[in-house]
């Protein structure tokens, strides 16, 4: 397990090398009293999906709730994140519900408290009737195919009943959208049996393989514990035999064996980084969103789509590409938990040829793109004469993140190289050179903009980065690419972006910004693409783009705030930073920080994405500049965090006391060069080894890092430079459900 006892270790490093250090900063964070101070607690019973507890381990998810037709029971809904199956043989692909189980009190409810442990990534309740009582407990294993719930009943709640209901699979998108529902949308009735103290629930699907549950449970006095484990398979009914077999090995007596090496996985996920704000409600949001993330994915699940490894009545039921997938994959980023998005990059290069044959086929030889929604294997073709959107790049765009934050040559050269060059590509087979030199694109649409247009913002902004990044990516990898020339030709002749004098960055050419538009595509070269100069002429530009984009709100959703609170701390703005994310959290967020969208549909991506617009406003690293506290709210006076990942794979801790940024440490992890806006009026500067940061006029230290180097800068005058909790500020932490 990491123990992250580096900074122990510098002590010693003086001792035995003589390298002059400062003390060490001690990390003296009890995790389990920090965390537990942002757990969701619930005094009333949850009544929905996006009020409950939920659990998760990247492939089994469920969430906690009392439903409608069922007041006094609770409902564990269950599901597999791979639970995937075409309908009939056409390339539409959704994912199906697994069941959910009921806990069924004798009584009528008179009570609840319900908590969600965030360190122990365990749910836990009391249910009091007029009976008597019960009490609960579950979790998702961290790293086993299983989760475990357990009853214990009192008084005339003993015995607690436990009943697995099967759910028939159906496109519940068809069903959400109102449309006729043809045989080949309705799979086979599930298929339930007995094997000994086990329930097998086998789903079979039309097109071969299935979906399997398997419960076992066992009865103790008034205790019941259940294992539950699902399986999912294309081919044939394994999935019956693998579900099985992970149940029959529980056994009645380990939930509090498996508690221990389950709980000792997440113990060992937190510590990553650490960091504390003095906003109650944002920070429990901040580290909730941690959790989520960890549920939903590992390096070896499958990729997130829009419910995570979640499931309730949807019409959002498969994977999204024109936004959802990419702002899902954000937080992992700078709370270096880069493993977390590693089920991405493999979804992409698993992918990679039906990402080639998504193209036209007169293409397919140079090109690779997507068109909108598909399932596991990225199926979603588009035609020559399309106006679809294509969304391979801004996915790739993640990839490039992924690769910079961890400067792992690899996924650059065998993975974002060449499926760049593709997307690109694509682009350039669409692009038409007119009379005034200039490349333009056809007739085509922004991401949600109902209004066609040329020359659309978001291809040019797409075409700009992939041409900038596919130049450096040659030059790093030494590739004597023969398009180089074509790349640098595109830089110089495509056509500028078009522009309303009065309102800023258009939909395309002729086409301004006329009415509410929840998606920022006409806006993306502020950002992710960061391609503007926010010092120079180009501030003024985005200023006015973003508040003519704020001005009309009847179509906002929540993404239009988390993107809009990225944009203001890339502009240094901090005030309205916070703004955005607190109108996101006001209007946006469900209690359990759940998200959801046409008639409370479940999407996963827009809270996630809000933690990143946190970590926006306290590391920036987007140019070549590391950029420490660079959007803070003046009420923010006392803050700090620990091995926050900066692009260039930099570990940063930084502190803030009394509205003065008084520490900041880097540690480089592959060798890039450093450059450092730090923020550290009057300092002392030390290093790993003997060197002095060079500083230019406006303040950033570029400093000569090699890989394991560290170099600190340390207001002089101060003596606590510890990285522990501040004192929250504001209303308690709020996420669960209370009474009203």
């Amino acid at each position: 397990m990491r123990k992250h006892s580096k900074w122990a270790g510098l002590a010693a490093l003086v001792l035995f090398t003589g390298i002059p250090v400062f003390p060490a900063t001690p990390d003296v964070v009890d995790w389990a009293a920090f965390l537990g101070r942002n757990d969701l607690t619930w005094t009333a019973p949850p009544k929905a999906w996006d009020e409950g507890p939920f659990l998760g381990n990247g492939f089994i998810g469920a969430y906690m709730y009392h439903d409608k037709d069922n007041p006094d029971w609770l409902r564990v809904e269950l599901s597999r994140s791979d639970l995937y199956n075409r309908t009939g043989g056409t390339i539409e692909c959704f994912r199906y519900a697994s069941g959910h189980l009921y806990l069924k009190p004798k009584g009528k409810i008179t009570g609840t408290h319900y908590r969600l442990s965030l360190y122990r990534a365990e749910a836990t309740g009391t249910i009091t009737t007029d009976r008597g009582e019960i009490k609960f407990r579950a979790f998702v294993h961290a790293n086993e195919p299983l989760l475990r719930f357990e009853a214990v009943g009192a008084g005339g709640e003993s015995n607690p009943d436990c009943v697995y209901v099967p759910e028939r699979a159906i496109s519940t998108r068809k069903v959400r959208g109102k449309k006729p529902i043809e045989p080949r949308d309705i799979e086979p009735e599930p298929v339930v049996s007995k094997e000994g103290d086990t329930t097998l629930a086998w789903q079979p699907f039309q097109m071969g393989g299935g979906g399997a549950t398997a419960i076992r449970q066992f009865e103790k006095g008034s205790k019941r514990t259940l294992a539950i484990s699902l399986a999912v398979g294309w081919t044939d009914e394994s999935p019956k035999q693998v579900a099985l077999g992970n149940v029959t090995r529980a056994r009645a007596d380990d939930y509090d064996q498996a508690l221990k090496t389950h709980a000792a996985w997440w113990a060992d996920f937190y510590p990553a980084s650490f960091l504390t704000i003095p906003d109650s409600r944002l920070e429990s949001f901040y580290w909730i969103q941690l959790y989520k993330m960890a549920s939903a994915t590992r390096a070896n699940a499958p990729a997130i789509d829009l419910m995570g490894p979640w499931f309730a009545s949807s019409g959002w039921c498969r994977y999204w590409f024109n936004l959802n997938i990419q702002l899902t994959y954000w937080p992992q980023l700078t709370s270096n938990h880069l493993d977390l998005g590693e089920s991405l990059m493999k979804f992409i290069e698993r992918n990679k040829q039906n990402l080639i044959n998504n193209a036209p086929e007169e293409w397919r030889y140079d090109s690779a793109c997507i068109n909108g929604p598909a399932g596991p294997d990225m199926v979603a073709p588009m035609k020559t004469t399309s106006m679809g959107l294509e969304c391979l790049t801004f996915m790739l765009h993640n990839v490039y993140w992924q690769y910079r934050y961890s400067m792992d040559e690899r996924l650059l050269r065998d993975v974002l190289y060449p499926m760049l060059t593709r997307s690109l590509n694509f682009y350039r087979h669409k692009l038409i050179k007119r009379e005034d030199g200039k490349y333009h694109l056809p007739m085509g649409f922004s991401s949600e903009y109902q209004t066609h247009a040329e020359d659309i913002n978001q291809d040019l902004a797409a075409i700009r980065w992939s041409a900038q990044t596919l130049l450096a990516a040659a030059a790093r990898l030494k590739i004597d690419d023969p398009l180089i020339p074509v790349w640098k030709d595109l830089l110089a002749n495509l056509t500028p972006y078009p522009v309303d004098e009065k309102t800023g960055f258009m939909i395309g050419k002729d086409v301004p910004l006329e009415h509410s538009h929840r998606h920022w595509s006409h806006l993306f070269m502020i950002f992710p693409y960061t391609l503007l100069d926010l010092k120079g002429p180009d501030r003024a530009l985005v200023e006015k783009s973003i508040k003519h984009y704020l001005s009309m709100s009847s179509a906002h959703a929540g993404y239009t705030y988390s993107g809009s609170a990225a944009m203001a701390a890339y502009l240094g703005d901090g005030e309205q930073a916070l703004a955005r994310l607190n109108t996101l959290m006001n209007r946006f967020v469900r209690p359990n920080t759940m998200y959801g969208e046409a008639g409370s549909s479940p999407v996963i991506e827009t809270p996630l994405s809000g933690a990143r617009s946190v970590h926006e406003m306290v590391l920036q690293s987007w140019g070549d500049t590391i950029r420490v506290f660079p959007a803070i709210p003046k009420s923010w006076t006392d803050m700090s965090y620990r091995d926050l990942r900066a692009e260039g794979a930099f570990l940063v801790t930084a502190k803030r006391k009394a509205g003065k940024t008084v520490y900041v440490r880097v540690e480089s992890l592959a060798g890039e060069p450093c450059k450092i806006l730090h923020g550290v009026e009057h300092y002392e500067f030390k290093s790993s080894r003997p060197m002095e940061p060079v500083v230019s006029a406006d303040g950033v230290a570029a400093l000569p890092l090699a890989k394991g180097d560290w170099a600190e800068f340390r207001a002089k005058g101060e003596t606590d430079f510890s990285i522990v909790p501040v004192q929250p500020v504001g209303p308690a932490n709020p996420w669960g459900t209370v009474p009203k």
